[in-house]
């Protein structure tokens, strides 16, 4: 008999506690996975309580609490909630998340994220004030989300702010001293990570760059701060930026040239670069940059530019 594999992530708790038993609800008998790189638990518990994951393991170390409702899992598996590490808080229906009634943010939430196992999602451009609104109130328990990291607006060079952002414009950064202050600024407001476009689309064919010394001086204050980096690179000198700037993850694969030079596949290997290549964006042309990147034993993240992208799925 063929056996169906269920993916019960954390999220699921969450959907189901409104129906849920005064006592709860346990999982038996799945196959835990509780973490990356974690080994399984072959056979094991999930007690989920108040629409909270209370206790995960094996059988004799978890305590079933009496009148829960069970249900049999064997034959399937229970996971960890996924990361999306690509998304936007920026369509209108995200405006003043601090005041908008909490049933409509859930909604939202579940509509865009928790509904296909989001549980930790990284905003890489929305406001930051606004996002950090709103992750305030899931964690306050007033609505159901993930947990929330976010970068704020990117950064962009002179001239930079991307054509299919218009008539928004992104915060510029000139000089290195500039980009360390204009970096401070933002993890004092509460920013987790810092974005940067090394290159960015000023118009459909021109390319506008930070120069490196810039994109440098701005991930040397990070570092500083224990903070990551991303960088959006649009086309090879975004990448040659991010790289000798010394980003830690690319947010996006490249979209000029495809293909990526072997040389800087090295120094992105020697240097711990993680990619982000959003293939859901730009679809299998750059399925082959995106497989150089895995040869390399680059680090892939999953994201999917949700948020900027209207598609959910």
């Amino acid at each position: 008999m063929k056996h169906t594999t269920l993916m019960f992530c954390i999220v699921l708790a969450a959907a189901l506690a409104p129906a849920a038993p005064p006592a709860g609800l346990v999982l038996i008998g799945g196959r835990i996975y509780p973490a990356p790189g974690a080994p399984p638990i072959l056979s094991g518990s999930v007690v989920v309580r108040d629409g909270r994951i209370a206790a995960a393991g094996p059988p004799d170390l978890v305590a079933i609490p009496a009148g829960a409702e069970r249900l049999d899992c064997a034959g399937a598996s229970v996971a960890a909630g996924f990361w999306n590490c690509h998304v936007h808080f920026t369509e209108p229906k995200w405006e003043e998340a601090g005041r908008a009634p909490a049933a409509r943010l859930d909604e939202q939430l579940q509509e865009m994220l928790t509904r296909y196992g989001f549980t930790t999602v990284v905003d890489t451009g929305s406001l930051l004030e606004n996002t950090l609104a709103l992750r305030r109130r899931i964690e306050a328990g007033e609505c159901r989300g993930p947990r929330i990291f976010t970068t704020g607006p990117g950064f962009v060079a002179r001239g930079g702010s991307p054509y299919y952002l218009k008539p928004v414009l992104l915060p510029e950064i000139e000089t290195p001293e500039q980009a360390a202050a204009a970096v401070r600024e933002r993890l004092a407001a509460g920013a987790d990570a810092i974005k940067l476009f090394t290159a960015s689309w000023a118009t459909r064919e021109r390319a506008v760059p930070i120069p490196v010394e810039v994109v440098r001086g701005a991930a040397s204050e990070a570092h500083r701060q224990g903070k990551l980096v991303l960088a959006h690179p649009s086309d090879i000198t975004g990448l040659s930026a991010a790289n000798e700037g010394v980003v830690d993850i690319l947010a996006h694969a490249i979209e000029r040239p495809l293909e990526v030079p072997p040389e800087l596949l090295v120094l992105m290997t020697r240097r711990g670069t993680a990619v982000i290549p959003t293939v859901a964006l730009f679809g299998e042309k750059v399925l082959p940059q995106v497989k150089s990147y895995s040869r390399a034993g680059l680090d892939l993240l999953f994201g999917t530019d949700v948020g900027y992208r209207p598609e959910y799925e």
